[in-house]
Parts: C-alpha cells; structure tokens; sequence
C-alpha cells in the first residue's frame, strides 16, 4: 500500500526548496555550503567518519518525515523564512556596513563576513526581520561620514 506524502511545512508550501547531499570522499564545496539554509550531519561513529551516499539520503529523508508528521505540527503557522535573495541582499548590505565603519577590513574580510553568514542562516530570519535589520543597517549608514 503505497505511504501518503507527509504534510509540507509553510515555507515549503510557499517556496521551492533543495536539500543538497555532498559526495562521499570530500562532502559539498565551500560555495554550495554557503548557499545552504541551514546543514545537517548525521552523527557517526568516531573511527568511521562518513556515510555512504546512500545510506544518508535514506536517514535524512526518514527523519524529514517524522519530522513533518509529528503531532502538534497541524495548524502551526510560522513567518516565512526570508528567500535566498533577501538573504544575499542582507548579507552584501551587512558587510558594506561592516567595512564603511571599519569593523570588516581586506585582513579578515573572507573569514569574517563568512561566520556571519553562517550566524545569520543558523537564525533564520523571517523577510520581515530582513527588513528590521536592513532598516537598522540603513540607518548606521546615514550616520557615516560621507566617503
């Protein structure tokens, strides 16, 4: 008997999503993680770093069902997360900011601006607090001296 498709979330429902798998020898690039919204690793034993391709899917798609099937999910309206582009769009106006009041500099720009990102997609701002912090950013740069 075939298994009925778990309920989709609201962000799903409303946005295409992806979930990106790496290969078994070196895992995703750099460039693709920092497309990501949010990683996963799945817990292994120490002398056993990896999973097989395979098996990983498998375990993550069993652990996406439950977790879209869980009881209390039904009814559960949440904000959206901001799009990918809100997100790039954040994350240039941020480190603009960053470098015009000098907290950011060509020393450590790269790894900087990248622990940011990752701070930023670990909480998963709503468009609406895209907004807030744009408008804050927004508001530190009037404030700066004319370049």
């Amino acid at each position: 008997m075939p298994v009925p498709a778990p309920p989709r979330s609201p962000a799903a429902a409303a946005r295409p999503v992806a979930v990106l798998f790496g290969g078994e020898r070196n895992g995703l690039a750099n460039e693709d993680l920092e497309r990501c919204e949010a990683l996963v690793r799945i817990p292994v034993a120490a002398d056993y770093g990896s999973l097989n391709l395979a098996q990983a899917v498998q375990i993550l798609c069993y652990e996406l069902r439950v977790a879209l099937t869980a009881p209390g999910r039904a009814g559960t309206v949440a904000p959206l997360p901001a799009t990918a582009d809100e997100r790039r769009a954040l994350d240039a106006h941020l480190e603009r900011v960053m470098r015009a009041t000098g907290f950011v500099h060509d020393g450590n720009a790269t790894q900087l601006s990248a622990r940011v990102r990752r701070l930023f997609a670990r909480a998963r701002p709503d468009d609406g607090e895209v907004r807030i912090l744009r408008g804050w950013l927004a508001a530190i740069e009037r404030r700066l001296p004319p370049t």
